[in-house]
């Protein structure tokens, strides 16, 4: 029986496609051809590919071929990864970053040559050791790493501007020209929008920061909850027809039980259902490219500002039948909380409707001094790419893309209002770049999943402080796929039993070095 030594294993496999490059950063992507995928995985094929703290590894491939497999186990614990289509869960859409204004920032400063090495790096999806990034959060206006505060109608002639003629995209012109050339990469990135806050003139507070949306009322018409949906529906309508972006899915509203950044808006529970049920759903409908609506973005956990944890706050919007019809799904970080919260709004909410309500993860910070030698990247893989893919998770995203070495692209040097050691996935230093534990910690699942990838049921989770995920792709012949992580201080010795789509069992003996991180690819059969 073959011992493969694996550093906290993961198994990914990636369906990659080609396309020729684009070399005009300026046009209308609406001119553009879509390319699309061959389903056919060409480029990591299969072995291991590892993170190991304590030997400064960085998915490193150390094991290059298929995994040997024998009839029968040793006496070593057991991990099982059922491919049946009996034990298959939610299809993944993707992974990836929020490209702040701070990132968008630093990367159109990076001279040509810089610029496009990073970008491929990152979403390429045709080339080995290319991430193949395929999921990216924006926000409608600024967020807190950005160096001003700002909306997309900001100050309009005469102070109001219910019908949003003064809506412009003007503002984010850097951020959507910095999209545009990860799109000429990939034209299949799904984009997930969110505003950090109204205009200020929409809110009770007249401040970007804090405050809630207006609650004036024409016949019955919450006429600044019609505006702020029409915002909206400018903001895809523009992107589309201006620049020929697609937006994939909004939230209504990034973190609405809090009002402490620079921007931010409280939206609480009841104006949240409001605003989606009777305002935006009706808006976005009639569109060509209507976006998903994906609601909260926000915590688990209790907050201080509503006074009601984050499960009682979705708990309460998909009580509303009407509601929980018009969303694809419920977007979580994690400041709070606990991760397996998302498994329990899941399980409560899974048998009322068909398909059931979505969940997806959609931000999670690391601070400047987060190294590999401590606990951040084995948080990060335990908690971001295995639990809350095992708690139903569809997307894995952290938060900022890039940073600075100082990370002082912020609204504001205040750290009651900006974050001040936000680190990005890539470290930019004028056209000089390199990789944190957030790139290392998205690429494990990334660079080798693939779309169509489903993901297991795991039997079980963990063993003995060892976590994993396991996943199917049905589109690649290489397309069993494992990420495994062991916390401990020590190597461990398992078996992994497989069982193939016709029922057949066989299991390989593996080793789990201490402290890492593992991503396994092998074939179906």
């Amino acid at each position: 029986m073959r011992t493969l030594k694996v550093i906290l294993p993961l198994l990914l496999v990636i369906a990659g496609c080609s396309r020729n490059d684009l070399d005009q950063t300026n046009e209308n992507l609406n001119d553009l051809p879509k390319k699309a995928r061959v389903n056919v995985q060409a480029f990591e094929q299969y072995g291991i590919w590892t993170t190991n703290v304590s030997e400064n590894r960085k998915l490193e491939r150390t094991f290059n071929g298929d995994l040997s497999f024998n009839s029968s186990p040793n006496g070593n614990p057991i991990i099982e990864v059922d491919s049946r289509a009996g034990n298959r869960s939610q299809y993944i859409d993707g992974f990836g970053y929020t490209l702040t204004g701070g990132s968008a920032e630093l990367i159109d400063n990076m001279s040509e040559g810089s610029k496009s090495a990073l970008l491929n790096n990152l979403f390429g999806y045709t080339q080995a050791g290319q991430n193949k990034i395929n999921v990216i959060r924006i926000a409608i206006g600024s967020e807190d790493l950005t160096r001003n505060a700002y909306t997309l109608n900001d100050n309009p002639p005469g102070g109001i501007d219910l019908p949003q003629n003064h809506f412009s995209l003007a503002k984010d012109e850097r951020k959507i020209r910095v999209l545009k050339r990860i799109l000429q990469i990939n034209p299949n990135i799904k984009i997930i929008a969110t505003p950090w806050s109204a205009p200020a003139w929409m809110k009770d507070n007249t401040n970007l920061k804090g405050g809630r949306l207006k609650t004036d009322s024409n016949n019955g018409n919450q006429i600044y909850y019609e505006s702020y949906a029409t915002y909206f529906r400018k903001y895809v309508q523009a992107m589309k027809e201006q620049h020929g972006i697609e937006i994939w899915a909004v939230t209504p509203q990034n973190e609405p039980q809090s009002g402490n950044h620079l921007p931010s808006m409280i939206m609480l529970y009841y104006e949240h259902n409001n605003f989606i049920q009777y305002h935006l759903y009706n808006k976005l409908s009639s569109l060509p490219n209507r976006p998903h609506i994906i609601a909260y973005d926000h915590n688990p956990g209790f907050e201080s500002t509503t006074g009601m944890t984050g499960v009682d706050y979705v708990r309460n919007l998909l009580n509303n039948n009407d509601l929980i019809n018009k969303i694809e799904g419920v977007a979580w970080h994690l400041y709070t909380g606990n991760i397996n919260d998302l498994s329990t709004i899941h399980n409560e909410f899974k048998d009322r409707r068909n398909p059931p309500i979505g969940t997806f993860f959609t931000e999670q910070w690391l601070e400047r001094k987060s190294y590999f030698d401590n606990v951040d990247f084995m948080w990060h893989i335990n908690t971001i790419m295995i639990d809350a893919l095992n708690n139903f998770s569809r997307t894995a995203l952290e938060w900022n893309l890039a940073s600075n070495p100082n990370t002082d692209i912020r609204t504001s040097d205040s750290a009651k209002d900006a974050c001040q050691i936000c680190m990005g996935a890539v470290t930019i230093n004028g056209s000089n770049y390199s990789f944190n534990v957030s790139y290392y910690t998205i690429a494990h699942l990334s660079r080798f999943l693939g779309d169509g990838a489903q993901r297991l049921f795991p039997k079980p989770h963990g063993v003995g402080n060892i976590k994993y995920a396991a996943f199917v792709n049905d589109k690649s012949p290489y397309a069993r796929i494992m990420l495994i992580a062991n916390d401990n201080d020590q190597a461990k010795n398992l078996n992994l039993k497989y069982i193939d789509y016709d029922g057949n069992v066989k299991y390989a003996a593996i080793t789990v070095p201490a402290k890492s991180a593992q991503t396994y690819v092998w074939k179906q059969n």
